[in-house]
């Protein structure tokens, strides 16, 4: 099961035509607004229409990203976004 969801919020429901056999398939967000996915012929036509993958997993290694060493705020890159300190990996 894939999850997706819409960069446009109002989005009430999907309607995906099987290109061969004209089968339609309606998708509704759930509560959270993530439409949940089996097939993977509906997971590739999502893709292409500009939804988005939904990571589930978060950050799975804690020494990821740079710390500021002079604000302490938290980023990806090495110069900070906050205060512009350029900061280096320990």
């Amino acid at each position: 099961m894939t999850k997706f969801f819409a960069s446009d919020r109002h989005a009430a429901e999907v309607t995906i035509e099987g290109a061969r056999t004209g089968v339609q398939r309606n998708y509704r967000p759930d509560r959270k607004g993530f439409y949940e996915v089996n097939n993977l012929a509906d997971a590739k036509s999502f893709k292409e229409s500009g939804f988005v993958e939904a990571s589930l997993m978060g950050v799975t290694v804690q020494s990821a990203g740079y710390d500021c060493d002079k604000c302490g705020f938290g980023s990806w890159f090495a110069v900070c976004g906050r205060c512009g300190h350029e900061n280096v990996k320990t």
